[in-house]
């Protein structure tokens, strides 16, 4: 992947040598080489981390004279065969063709229409001479980060935000909207609002967007490529089965093209083994190891912890590795790494808050140890709840009591109960529990965090109010799905901190499960492939037969979780931690950012925890800290 930066004058006046020097050299990225391309009102710059083997020693930008197309690109296409036939391009010229050449190869065949035929991780800026029009797009789920500043006729890009943050316009003012929709959104959304950013002027291009700039001003269009059209009708369950294989491990195929060597994410659940053990199979046939990184618990961490869940998942892991072969595991087990101590290292990394501070510090150690071993992909199952592995059993129980299938109901009520073990009775109460719930609303908001003053000055409340009317609007797990898909700013959520991540360790995160032609194949798939003869997630279990264990594939009552020592690692440091909370409370500058007696009343009851577990209490103030720091930081 790369870095890329451009600065374009609508009126062609010239860039100067110094605001190209200040951006280039502003990037915090190690690259292995950096190439910049400059003509009349236009500069382009790319730190190129090569990934790919195309990516070796291409020169990017890249200018080609005849079409008087310029491109600068942070991708990885991984539908190249399928373009290159497109475009017409010769086996013999295909090897050595960069991803970025053959973008730009494809914007002079469809022009904007060319983000639909591209299946990958993208975010690219297109100079078109002919036009003096600057184009871009950022990629359906926004795997890649693309910034801007608007000054006057001038607007400058940057795939990293520190590069914009230091244009002296800027003045690191920090949006008061952005920080009060972050802290009044009880989720871990950063924000409901697409193009805000944490900064006041700088914008953010949306996952699933194109940007236009000419001399009529800046413009965005919102691009889809998600099927809308009827499901998918095949003969048998096993032609279903086939046909995911097929397209998931294609998705697989795409991610493994490196220089180095592939890593992935593997916990005891589904996603993550679904897409190791599919790697590890197509690496065998290279003669390559699949490397695995497993976080795990402190050692002498004793969880308070019903029967259904496991905070360490190691065995699983193991049972994993035994079983599909070709994997090398690698466990995070440092004692002492803990969000309070690694906070200020995730901020450099992100740029930004963050809300995920259970997991951020463990990912990046996992990926320090990952680059320490010549790891430069790094494959991950995020999408898989909503994609490869999507299928509440309880839900489809309730789809086909709402369809009057009753039969069909109770016959899925009998094997469900079966399965996990417990009694019709209980299955009964717990579906009539799930129905009286989805009456009722769920809340997004947190009245707890944000200064009342703030919230009445941006008016975040009313607003996302509005917002989780849309949510509570999709009630059925159909639909979650859908407003999952359509709402982009859960996209922003995830896609962010890998983008970012893997730009600093120089590691591609890559996501199977998010590939676009896995998402469209999951998409048009009839709801009963996702939940069979009481067997939830039912796609992926059966699809994973011969490659997982049965205990993991099987499995539909043990469930990991990851993070659960948190507290339990801050015990050296606990005092120095709530002295630190004390402090914030009583700094100027939270005064007009917090709601401090919420706070404080935190405060008080966090510091009689002595029991190591995760409170309310700890995650309100957590996320407070996180968000001082970053204040403090950045001010």
């Amino acid at each position: 992947m790369s870095a890329i930066a451009a600065i374009f004058d609508c009126y062609q006046d010239p860039i100067s040598d110094e605001e190209q020097h200040q951006l280039l050299h502003k990037i915090p990225y190690r690259a292995d080489t950096v190439h910049v391309w400059s003509k009349q009102g236009i500069f382009l710059s790319c730190h190129n981390q090569w990934i790919t083997q195309e990516s070796v020693d291409n020169v990017i930008p890249y200018f080609d004279t005849d079409r008087q197309l310029a491109i600068t690109a942070d991708a990885i296409v991984d539908n190249r065969d399928e373009l290159c036939d497109k475009l017409a391009i010769a086996n013999k010229d295909r090897d050595h063709l960069s991803d970025s050449i053959l973008i730009l190869l494809a914007y002079e065949k469809w022009g904007e229409k060319v983000v639909s035929q591209i299946v990958g991780d993208f975010a690219f800026l297109i100079w078109d001479g002919r036009k003096n029009e600057l184009f871009g797009a950022r990629d359906f789920s926004g795997a890649r980060t693309l910034y801007y500043y608007r000054e006057g006729n001038k607007i400058t890009f940057c795939s990293a935000l520190k590069p914009l943050i230091t244009q002296q316009s800027t003045k690191k003012r920090l949006n008061d909207k952005w920080l009060a929709e972050f802290l009044a959104l009880s989720t871990t959304l950063d924000s409901t609002d697409l193009h805000e950013t944490v900064y006041n002027g700088i914008m953010q291009v949306p996952p699933s967007h194109t940007i236009t700039v000419n001399e009529a001003g800046v413009s965005f269009t919102r691009f889809s490529v998600l099927p809308n059209e009827g499901k998918l009708k095949l003969q048998s369950n096993e032609e279903y089965i086939e046909a995911f294989q097929d397209v998931f491990d294609q998705a697989i195929k795409s991610r493994l093209r490196t220089t180095k060597q592939v890593g992935a994410h593997l916990s005891g659940g589904l996603d993550s083994s679904a897409v190791a053990s599919f790697a590890a199979k197509n690496l065998k046939n290279k003669n390559q190891l699949l490397h695995t990184y497993s976080y795990a618990p402190a050692p002498n961490y004793q969880p308070d912890l019903p029967e259904s869940l496991v905070a360490d998942e190691t065995k699983m892991v193991y049972d994993i590795v035994r079983f599909s072969g070709n994997m090398k595991p690698n466990f995070l087990r440092d004692e002492w790494m803990n969000s309070y101590t690694e906070l200020d290292d995730c901020l450099e990394t992100l740029e930004m808050p963050y809300k995920y501070h259970l997991n951020a510090h463990w990912l990046h150690g996992i990926y320090k140890i990952a680059s320490s071993q010549n790891v430069n992909v790094m494959l991950n199952g995020l999408r898989g709840n909503w994609t490869i592995s999507f299928g509440d059993a309880l839900e489809y129980q309730m789809a086909l009591f709402k369809n009057l299938k009753w039969l069909l109901m109770m016959r899925e009520i009998h094997q469900y109960s079966r399965r996990v073990g417990i009694r019709r009775l209980a299955t009964l109460g717990e579906l009539k529990h799930k129905w009286q719930s989805r009456g009722r609303t769920t809340s997004l908001i947190d009245e707890n965090l944000v200064h009342p003053q703030l919230a009445k000055e941006t008016n975040v409340f009313e607003k996302l109010t509005h917002f989780q009317k849309q949510f509570n609007r999709n009630r059925t797990a159909e639909q979650l799905r859908q407003f999952h898909f359509d709402q982009l700013s859960f996209w922003n959520r995830t896609n962010t901190f890998s983008a970012k991540v893997s730009l600093r360790y120089q590691i591609a995160d890559r996501d199977p499960t998010n590939d676009l032609r896995v998402v469209r194949f999951c998409l048009s798939l009839p709801y009963d492939q996702f939940i069979q003869k009481g067997v939830d997630r039912a796609l992926v279990r059966r699809a994973t037969k011969g490659y997982l264990p049965e205990s993991i594939r099987l499995n539909q009552t043990i469930r990991g979780v990851q993070g659960n020592d948190s507290v339990f690692r801050l015990r050296r440091h606990w005092q120095a931690f709530i002295a630190d909370l004390k402090a914030m409370v009583n700094d100027s500058i939270s005064q007009s950012v917090f709601h401090i007696p919420a706070l404080k009343e935190a405060i008080k009851k966090l510091e009689n925890n002595d029991n190591n577990i995760i409170t309310d209490e700890y995650d309100l103030l957590m996320k407070a800290y996180i968000v001082y720091r970053f204040i403090c930081k950045t001010t």
